[in-house]
């Protein structure tokens, strides 16, 4: 009653009203409006007040989790009464992450099933986590000639569907090149495999990306490990690790050179996507 005075008296603009409809505690909204907002007292400031405590809809534990599995679980979802497009807010935050922490611990099991010597989970696995982490190189196998020939067919086709949609836009065949680039990259990925003895030593990371995908970087060798290896080989130093073919010839590490492929990588299929010809 007091906020909606506070309207009628022409103090707040219907939008700041609005957005206290996302909270349904009359006291906190009085509070917040009347004593708490200094300076910014705009409808986002309002909900984000409002909502301090709670997980936002798009948070990448709570697209992990989804809303029906974490309602199914007892969770509260609080939607925005005049913001129906909104993910909402999920009330329960120990619950959301006591949900993404089984979740995870589910993944990681298969992985330790698949021989890997460690999995860790973290929420949010950027460069500067990873890049203290060593690289284990994959062993490069021949596809089978069933694979290889399906692999060459899928090629063929690949430059068929580019040609067409050069000459004009077709959602089919845009829908096909799809289907093909993620055949072809799940026959090319089976060529590579880790070494067993590597896989004993080495591990997996679990993480979730922004849009709340499962994202696995397997291959990794903690700092530690990587060095009781060298100290075991007897090594030197850096020379004697490339002596041995341990690291590169140019001197930079393994991770290094891992991470400025992709970025080369990356920089490539942009040129080419926009150039197909």
């Amino acid at each position: 009653p007091r906020l909606m005075a506070a309207y009628r008296a022409e103090e707040m603009t219907l939008d700041q009203l609005m957005a206290f409809a996302i909270s349904d505690d009359h006291a906190a909204q009085e509070a917040l409006w009347f004593e708490g907002l200094d300076g910014d007292r705009s409808p986002q400031a309002i909900r984000r007040h409002l909502t301090r405590s709670l997980v936002e809809g798009y948070d990448r534990r709570a697209l992990f989790i989804g809303v029906k599995s974490y309602e199914a679980a007892g969770g509260t979802v609080i939607r925005d009464l005049f913001q129906p497009e909104s993910e909402g807010y999920f009330a329960d935050s120990q619950l959301l992450d006591r949900l993404v922490t089984e979740k995870l611990e589910a993944e990681a099991v298969k992985y330790t099933a698949e021989g890997w010597g460690w999995v860790e989970v973290m929420l949010k696995a950027d460069y500067g986590e990873l890049s203290k982490y060593g690289q284990l190189k994959p062993v490069e196998m021949a596809l089978s000639e069933e694979d290889d020939a399906r692999l060459t067919k899928l090629a063929e086709r690949y430059d068929e569907l580019v040609a067409t949609l050069e000459e004009q836009e077709d959602e089919a065949a845009s829908a096909e090149l799809d289907r093909i680039v993620e055949e072809m990259d799940a026959l090319e990925a089976g060529q590579l495999t880790w070494p067993e003895d590597g896989k004993r030593t080495a591990g997996v990371v679990l993480s979730l990306t922004p849009d709340g995908e499962l994202k696995v970087t397997s291959g990794l060798i903690r700092p530690e490990d990587r060095k009781r290896e060298v100290e075991g080989r007897g090594d030197a130093g850096p020379a004697a690790e490339r002596e041995k073919g341990g690291g590169s010839a140019n001197g930079y590490s393994d991770a290094l050179l891992t991470d400025l492929t992709a970025h080369r990588t990356a920089a490539l299929r942009e040129v080419l996507a926009g150039n197909p010809r």
